[in-house]
């Protein structure tokens, strides 16, 4: 699989600044959980987000570090699995500096970068989910 780190930069950007969260935040599993995510404040603001392609890795060779992914899910929508399988042949460090986060919220946002950066995921796509609150493309709030 070949990885386009340009495509994964300008996904990443689209994250920087102030935005509403809601699509890239982790599910609640109990009943007091789902009420807090209920009324949480998800507007953040992300102050820079570094993505690099990694070149002198030490330790073990990256083949026996990255298992395959089928099963990982961006975003919430029943009909939007993407899923993929990471990059076996380089790594990339992506940092990311914010005022707040939301449960799962970054690992939400490097799913989706990575995803872009495979092909799985579009900048239009990320674009939605971030202006509709959600990856469900008929979802408007």
């Amino acid at each position: 699989l070949l990885f386009d780190l340009e495509q994964a930069k300008m996904v990443a950007n689209l994250f920087l600044g102030t935005h509403d969260f809601s699509s890239f935040r982790g599910a609640f599993k109990s009943k007091a959980e789902k009420s807090k995510k209920a009324s949480q404040d998800t507007i953040c603001t992300i102050q820079s987000i570094i993505l690099e392609a990694e070149e002198n890795m030490s330790g073990p060779p990256l083949d026996s570090m990255i298992s395959p992914q089928p099963n990982f899910i961006v975003g919430q929508c029943n009909d939007k699995n993407i899923s993929y399988l990471l990059p076996k042949n380089g790594a990339f460090l992506i940092s990311i500096k914010g005022n707040r986060f939301l449960y799962k919220m970054v690992r939400f946002m490097v799913g989706t970068i990575v995803a872009a950066g495979l092909g799985r995921v579009s900048v239009e796509e990320v674009e939605l989910a971030l202006e509709n609150k959600s990856w469900c493309s008929s979802s408007k709030n």
